[in-house]
């Protein structure tokens, strides 16, 4: 009776080893390594995370209507977390199309973009809850937001100034066509 357990144990053990085997092959896949980058960029989303909540319950929230704990606004900002992950996978799959020297190069850039977000979101998060930011950090992120949303305020204005078709009339006529 002892050996059949034993033997039944090591059937489970195997096939779960197996099975976290494949899952961990799947994941280098798809994310790539798993090098100091990524990890950085990991440590700082789950940070982030933690500090954005720690502002909720605070009370000092603006991505909710009363500024406290949202399940609305929580499932908004993991979603926007996994969002960031699954580019990093994509970037990962789309760089496997470049020679293999210069594959890890479009996933990199990616997750270099991600980890200078997260910690700008963090200092952020710091200030509005009075921990400390160093103060050429502070200044640093407050000059870069505002040479972002203009040039995000260039960009919409050039967008909207796009030269652009009545499609009306179009749109009639694929009317009639299906009627």
């Amino acid at each position: 009776m002892i050996r059949k357990f034993f033997s039944e144990l090591t059937t489970i053990s195997m096939t779960a080893f197996a099975s976290l085997a494949g899952l961990g092959s799947m994941f280098t896949y798809v994310f790539g390594a798993w090098n100091k980058t990524f990890q950085i960029m990991l440590i700082l989303i789950v940070w982030d995370i933690i500090t954005g909540v720690i502002i909720a319950c605070k009370g000092k929230s603006t991505k909710s209507e009363n500024g406290k704990l949202s399940s609305k606004a929580g499932e908004r900002g993991v979603m926007k977390k996994v969002g960031l992950i699954t580019g990093v996978g994509l970037a990962n799959l789309v760089g496997m199309l470049f020679p293999p020297e210069t594959q890890m190069a479009l996933r990199e850039g990616v997750v270099i973009a991600i980890i200078w977000n997260e910690a700008v979101s963090i200092m952020e998060n710091h200030d509005v809850l009075g921990w400390w930011v160093p103060g050429f950090f502070k200044q640093f992120i407050l000059a870069n937001k505002k040479k972002a949303e203009e040039a995000n305020e260039q960009l919409t204005q050039s967008i909207t100034e796009l030269p652009h078709e009545d499609l009306t009339n179009e749109k009639e006529e694929s009317e009639e066509v299906f009627e």
